[in-house]
């Protein structure tokens, strides 16, 4: 059940309450919570002679003016809310028994997501209640969960109709909800999908993702969560108690998380992760033919590895270029500082988040150069077309990355044809906004 939240103005296409701290916008026989800002038995009653259909209240409510209003009241339906505005507690299952002891209809409990294991504990704790409880985890990290209440069993989300309308932080907008991430058609049987890293602000997994599967009539939502090298095992440990849980995307720092080769793809197995790689492919299939081509590879991280092995494989020969040289030694034996760039190369690809990391009076004239970020401006490709070079962005490489993807997370059900055409119009539209 979707709740908009308003302070001033009604909205025309609600949802199914409305969350207000006063019925002067409200029309009459509108289905809404009126949210108390008392605690006193009189202010209460005279609030629930107006027949909100919930009557939200601070959990701090002394019990006895609680049975009062409720005798008096018995048909009124009450939530009693817990707000942390500073933290997300340890036991959450501890706080609700604690709640329940005051009778109620439903129990909200809204705590700060210090970082996404928080979201995900709290996604976890709600999906494993008794539905009574409507878990709500704050401020930026905690958005995505604001996204998937539906899937694990939220009684009540709540979201905003306007900006003048947000009471919490991390609320997204109600169009925000029904646009990006087509909230109209979470529930319980939705698939979830997503992306886990740091930083995970620019990327382009929730707008392309959930565009395509809503264009191919696949059933999930896909919302990007930040994830430190500290939190990935926990928030994982969370995840995989959640049957929605299907399939999360992979970026740095963590692609070198799971084992000896880099992983950008996890598929959700009982009782277990299948990890995957789809940059190397993802790459050769941007680049075509690479049999014998001389390929400067520049960065050592988890992308860069991927795509090296998959180069090497097809036959090309590898040069690495790295700020640390000692690190980069540690996967391949050619490596050598930014400063050294070879004499003659057919293709130069940067795989690192720096947008020049070579001097770029050292780029060859008419050669292939390839920039893996998604992200503009791309400073090295600019330079490169300077010189008459044929250039690539990570938008390519991102498409044959993300088809790569679905086709392991939706292994039976997806046409490859249609899937590419699918994704090819999302990002040709994409990248005219």
């Amino acid at each position: 059940m979707l709740c908009t939240v308003i302070r001033k103005h009604y909205p025309s296409a609600p949802g199914d309450l409305v969350e207000v701290t006063t019925f002067e916008h409200v029309p009459k026989g509108m289905p809404c919570i009126l949210k108390a800002g008392t605690l006193e038995l009189e202010p209460l009653k005279a609030l629930a002679s107006h027949q909100p259909t919930y009557l939200d209240i601070d959990y701090l409510v002394d019990p006895l003016v609680l049975k009062a209003l409720t005798d008096q009241f018995p048909d009124q339906k009450i939530i009693l809310s817990y707000h942390n505005y500073d933290e997300t507690p340890e036991n959450l299952q501890a706080l609700y028994d604690q709640l329940k002891q005051k009778p109620a209809t439903l129990y909200k409990i809204a705590t700060f997501a210090k970082n996404s294991v928080d979201t995900v504990r709290m996604l976890e704790f709600v999906y494993t209640s008794d539905k009574k409880v409507i878990g709500i985890p704050m401020g930026p990290l905690g958005s995505p969960g604001r996204v998937l209440g539906p899937i694990v069993g939220n009684p009540i989300n709540y979201a905003p109709f306007t900006e003048e309308d947000r009471s919490a932080s991390g609320q997204l907008l109600l169009d925000t909800l029904f646009k990006k991430f087509h909230f109209e058609k979470l529930n319980e049987k939705t698939p979830i999908f997503g992306l886990i890293g740091d930083p995970v602000e620019h990327s382009l997994g929730e707008q392309v993702h959930n565009r395509v599967m809503e264009a191919m009539g696949l059933d999930g939502v896909y919302v990007a969560f930040k994830v430190n090298k500290e939190e990935v095992y926990p928030f994982l440990k969370y995840a995989m108690r959640i049957p929605a849980f299907r399939g999360l995307s992979v970026t740095m720092p963590l692609k070198e998380m799971f084992g000896a080769e880099p992983v950008n793809t996890l598929i959700f197995k009982p009782g277990r992760l299948a990890v995957e790689n789809t940059d190397g492919e993802a790459v050769l299939k941007v680049l075509g033919n690479v049999d014998k081509k001389q390929v400067v590879i520049v960065g050592a991280g988890g992308s860069a590895r991927a795509i090296i092995q998959t180069l090497e494989k097809a036959g090309a020969f590898i040069t690495v270029l790295n700020r640390t040289v000692e690190r980069a030694k540690k996967i391949h034996p050619s490596a050598r500082s930014l400063d050294e760039v070879p004499h003659n190369y057919d293709i130069l690809i940067n795989c690192t988040p720096d947008p020049l990391p070579i001097d770029p009076e050292k780029l060859l004239s008419h050669r292939i150069v390839m920039d893996i970020k998604t992200t503009k401006p791309l400073p090295l490709l600019e330079e490169a077309q300077k010189k008459g070079c044929h250039t690539y962005s990570g938008l390519e490489m991102y498409k044959e990355q993300a088809l790569g993807q679905l086709h392991f997370w939706f292994p039976n059900n997806v046409s490859p044809k249609k899937l590419r055409t699918a994704m090819t119009e999302v990002l040709d539209t994409h990248s005219l906004n």
